[in-house]
Formats: C-alpha cells, structure tokens, sequence
C-alpha cells in the first residue's frame, strides 16, 4: 500500500512539472506584448529619378549611379536653378531584373531625403507622402542630395549622395499655376484682347450675373 501511494504521489509531482513548463511557455505569449510579424521590407536594387515626360534622369543600380542606361548616356547630376523649380521628378525602382516598381503602398513606408548644403538647395513637394519632388535652388554653387526610403520613422533604404548643380538661370520663371489674361468687355460679351497664340485653343464661358467665367486652353503657352 505505502508503495502504491509513492508511486502516486511520484506521478502526480510529474503531472505537476510538466504543466508548469507548458505554462511557462504559454506565459512568452502574454497578450500584453503581443508578437507582431515584422513587416516586409521593400529592398530595391535600383532606383530611376523619372522627368515630367516620366525619361529618366538619373538612375543607381546596386549603389552606383550610373552614367549608360540601356544602351545610352545618362547623367550622374541633377540640376537645379536659383529661385526656379525644377521638373517634377518622380521616383521609381528597380528589381533585381531591372524592372522598374512603383513605390511601395505601405504606410510604414515613406520617401524622404537629406541635403548636405541647406543654403544652396531645397526640395519641395506637392503634397508630404508624394514619392515625386522638385528641386529649387537658393544659391549657385554644388551640393549633394540622398533620397531614403524610410521604414517605420527610421532608413531602410538610401541612394548614393547624388551630385546637384545649381545655377543662376534668370529665364526661369518657377512652377507656373497660372496665367494673367486681359479681357475687354463688348456689351454682354466678352472678347479676348492683347494676346497672340501661336498653336492651340482656347474656350471662354463667362456668367455676366455672378462674374464667374471659365478657361480651358492646350499648349504649348501662348505668346503674349
């Protein structure tokens, strides 16, 4: 009998050992600190620096700006002018076949960048969260730039310092969002005046009740 209750009480002390190691193991998983799967990372060869006419500009592969791209010559520098913005230029990738991607569609994932000389260069966007920008010059001269593909508020991914000229070009007249057009008013019409197109259209309609008028044109500009 007393060998029949050590064996019982031998195996109800093992019992005992073997739940607690599960419940240390369960206890790793506590729903305070939960385990979340970290996010995949978007990790590019290449990057391709695309005009408004999307022709790239500037291209890296594997780290190295290049200066041949499929077969032709391709600038290693972009160029900026003082008090002028620049094309649009807008930022896609390349995988390890150098098919281009668009940018990735993670929220966790942002573009942004760093300018080694702020006195010289600024870089402007439409709206933050773009992966397109403008460059605008403050002051002739030469800096660098590096474009980051930030992840979760910290660098995943970032390009070569990337040369930038920037010149004193006084026949640039900035980001154009509008344009100044005299009009004369003929009774209950309105006539175009002081204006000379060269190509294209233009279409006016004009509400005389509450001033409201309306102006779609094709380009190129007209010369005034």
């Amino acid at each position: 009998m007393l060998l029949k209750k050590s064996i019982f009480k031998s195996s109800f002390l093992f019992l005992l050992l073997i739940i607690s190691v599960f419940a240390g193991f369960s206890g790793c998983s506590d729903e305070s600190e939960p385990v979340t799967p970290q996010s995949e990372h978007f990790d590019p060869e290449g990057w391709v620096i695309n005009d408004a006419s999307n022709a790239p500009v500037l291209v890296v592969w594997q780290g190295e700006i290049q200066k041949n791209w499929n077969g032709l010559e391709i600038s290693d520098t972009l160029f900026a002018a003082v008090n002028v913005l620049s094309d649009q230029y807008s930022v896609k990738f390349l995988d390890g076949q150098k098919d281009v991607l668009n940018a990735p569609e993670d929220p966790d994932q942002s573009f942004n960048w760093a300018i080694e000389d702020t006195s010289k260069l600024e870089i402007i966007q439409n709206a933050p969260g773009d992966w397109a920008f403008y460059l605008k010059g403050k002051n002739e001269g030469k800096t660098n730039i590096e474009l980051f593909i930030m992840h979760a508020g910290h660098v995943d991914v970032r390009t070569p310092k990337i040369p930038v000229v920037i010149n004193n070009d006084s026949t640039g007249f900035g980001k154009q969002i509008g344009k100044r057009i005299p009009f004369e008013k003929d009774e209950r019409n309105y006539k175009k005046a002081g204006i000379n197109f060269q190509t294209g259209n233009l279409n006016f309609k004009f509400n005389l009740e509450n001033s409201i008028g309306f102006l779609s044109a094709k380009f190129p500009l007209p010369v005034v």
